[in-house]
C-alpha cells in the first residue's frame, strides 16, 4: 500500500510539486506518516486529486493500524479485568469458611475455640471487605477515595463480629 499510494502520489503531485515530490522515495516518507497518522506537514499534497487520494490514504491508515489497536487494547484490558475478578473470587472462596465459622460461633465451646472462631470470622470478613473495596474502587475510579467509606466499612465489620460472637 505504502509503494502504491507513494507512487501515485509522485505521479499527481510531482509537476505541481517538485521539490516536495521530487523522487517516488520522498513520496514515501509522505506515504508513511500519513498511513501511520502522525500528520507531521512537512510534506503535503497540494493539487485537487492529491489532496483525494490524501485523504483516501489517511482514512487507510486509520482502518489498518489505528482501529485494530483500539480494538486489541480494549479486549486485553476486558481480560486482564475478568481475570481480576475471578482471581478475587476465588481468594474469597479459599479464604475461612464463613458458614463453617457461624457454625463454630453457635456451638458452646471453651474460650480458646471461641476465640479461634473470631479469628476465622474476621479473617473471612476482611477478606470479603478487601474484595468489596475493590469492586467499588472499580466502579467508582478515583471517587472512591473517601476515608469516611473506609472507616464505615471497618466500623461495621467490628458491629458484626461483636453482635455475632456477643464480645
Amino acid at each position: 500500500l505504502l509503494i502504491f499510494a507513494s507512487s501515485v502520489m509522485y505521479f499527481v503531485e510531482n509537476e505541481a510539486h517538485p521539490e516536495t515530490f521530487a523522487s517516488i522515495p520522498d513520496a514515501m516518507w509522505w506515504g508513511v506518516v500519513t498511513l501511520t497518522t502522525v500528520g507531521y506537514g512537512d510534506i503535503y499534497p497540494i493539487t485537487p486529486l492529491g489532496k483525494f487520494l490524501g485523504a483516501i490514504l489517511a482514512f487507510l491508515g486509520i482502518g489498518i493500524f489505528a482501529l485494530p489497536a483500539g480494538l486489541i487494547a480494549a479486549g486485553f484490558s476486558e481480560e486482564v479485568q475478568r481475570r481480576k475478578q475471578e482471581k478475587m473470587a476465588a481468594n474469597l472462596e479459599q479464604s475461612a469458611n464463613y458458614q463453617s465459622v457461624k457454625r463454630l460461633a453457635e456451638i458452646e465451646v471453651g474460650f480458646e475455640e471461641k476465640q479461634r472462631a473470631i479469628a476465622l470470622h474476621i479473617e473471612s470478613s476482611s477478606d470479603l471487605m478487601k474484595m468489596c473495596v475493590q469492586m467499588a474502587k472499580q466502579k467508582l475510579g478515583s471517587e472512591f477515595q473517601n476515608e469516611q467509606i473506609m472507616r464505615d466499612l471497618a466500623i461495621h465489620l467490628y458491629n458484626e463480629a461483636v453482635s455475632k460472637f456477643e464480645l
